[in-house]
Formats: structure tokens, C-alpha cells, sequence
């Protein structure tokens, strides 16, 4: 009986541990004239991932936290920073 207590509280943790993990996918547009960036720098400052936008500006990161911050920057443009809630 003890066993299967020990092995039901591992799993039921386990389970608490991977639903810690969030994913975000969007696209990144040019504010006023509304057109996708590409190639734009997307960097976990808590962990330190690093991807790029594709061609139409589109993006997915996975694996963050609920307190991950994300910088994105591109050439020419201010740096936006989110923080993943």
C-alpha cells in the first residue's frame, strides 16, 4: 500500500512539473503600416533561447515559464519586452 501512495504522489508531481511549461506563438507586424517583420530577434532573457521570425513574421516558442521575459528587437526598431504571465 505504501508503494502505490509513494508511486501516486510521483505522478501526480510529475504532472504539476510539466504543466509548469508554456508556449507562445503570435506574428510580429510592422505598427503603422501593418506589414510582417521578418527575421526579427526573439530572446528568453531568463534562459537565454534565442529564435528568429520567419518570413511572415510568424513565431513559436515553447518551454517558457510563467515568469520568462522575452525581448524582441530588430534593425531600426525599439525593443519590445514581454513578460510571460
Amino acid at each position: 500500500m505504501k508503494n502505490n501512495f509513494l508511486l501516486l504522489s510521483f505522478l501526480l508531481l510529475s504532472v504539476f512539473g510539466f504543466s509548469q511549461n508554456i508556449t507562445i506563438s503570435g506574428n510580429v507586424i510592422d505598427a503603422k503600416a501593418k506589414f510582417p517583420l521578418p527575421s526579427v530577434n526573439i530572446v528568453d532573457k531568463t534562459t537565454g533561447k534565442n529564435l528568429s521570425t520567419d518570413i511572415d513574421g510568424n513565431f513559436k516558442i515553447s518551454d517558457l515559464s510563467n515568469t520568462s521575459v522575452l525581448e524582441f528587437s530588430f534593425i531600426g526598431y525599439k525593443n519590445y519586452i514581454l513578460k510571460v504571465t
